[in-house]
């Protein structure tokens, strides 16, 4: 199918940080896009809905709000398109207010990210068939990675990818306060792989915090992560902390062959202390 391209685009919380690195996307490629942001003042929906593509780079708990109130403007040839990081939701209210074809999308990047050579892009094509077309073949010509996923299943995995890594990290720094580590004095004499976990939360730790919690609280798959990481955790902290070495090599075992299951020897690396 050809893909029809936009005349204009106008990219909904333009001013923050996914809705700027957006803004130049789509600059840098020659169309002609517009902002419209409550930092600047009451948004104008009726002339938001004047463009073909309408991008929504709002929080998460705005999009509903948002929706209701912009879906009576939108026109039945014009498309609206998410980048939340959770789909259903978002998806849902574009479903019920908007007139036109709905896309749901979500950038696996961040605002600092200069290219987006090999990086993910998902999309949900929730009700759109011409300007799904064009949308994926932009994000394409990027050098994005598209990966076409439904709803759920997108906020299933990640629940996993995203929410469990952030847990896990935060949890790594909260045991280091609680146990008063003098992560200044024994980081540079800590190994490689520890440096490497600071580094992670590090950048972890640049975001918003209310990013990490609009991402948790309206994820559904949250709950079930954060119940078995908690589980995980008591079975594995109980077994170092009684020096149970029996149970401690049968849970590593258990995890070994898990993991050589689910990757092939190929992308496996050996194996270090």
């Amino acid at each position: 199918m050809h893909a029809r391209e936009p005349e204009s685009i106008v990219i909904v919380g333009g001013l923050g940080r996914m809705g700027s690195r957006m803004h130049k996307l789509f600059l840098d490629a020659g169309y002609r896009v517009e902002v419209a942001d409550k930092a600047t003042g009451p948004i104008a929906y009726e002339s938001i809905a004047e463009h073909d593509v309408i991008l929504l780079a709002a929080p998460i708990p705005a999009l509903e709000e948002l929706m209701e109130a912009l879906g009576p403007f939108t026109r039945p040839d014009g498309a609206i398109i998410d980048i939340a990081s959770v789909k259903a939701a978002p998806i849902q209210a574009m479903l019920l207010h908007a007139r036109g074809e709905v896309i749901g999308s979500h950038p696996l990047f961040g605002p600092d990210t200069p290219s987006l050579q090999d990086q993910i892009v998902f999309v949900c094509p929730a009700r759109s068939k011409k300007w799904v077309v064009w949308f994926r073949h932009f994000m394409e010509l990027q050098g994005a990675r598209v990966v076409v996923i439904d709803p759920d299943v997108h906020d299933r995995l990640m629940a996993v990818a995203q929410v469990f890594r952030h847990m896990l990290l935060f949890c790594f720094a909260r045991s280091l306060m609680n146990m008063d580590f003098d992560l200044r004095s024994y980081l540079p004499v800590s190994g490689p792989w520890f440096s490497q976990l600071t580094e992670m939360l590090g950048c972890q730790l640049k975001q918003r915090p209310g990013l990490y919690a609009e991402l948790a609280a309206h994820n559904s798959a949250t709950g079930q992560v954060a119940e078995n990481f908690l589980r995980a955790a008591q079975e594995i902290a109980a077994s170092y902390r009684d020096s149970d070495s029996s149970s401690l090599i049968s849970i590593i075992d258990d995890l070994s062959n898990y993991m050589l299951t689910e990757i092939s020897p190929a992308e496996s690396s050996s194996a270090t202390p």
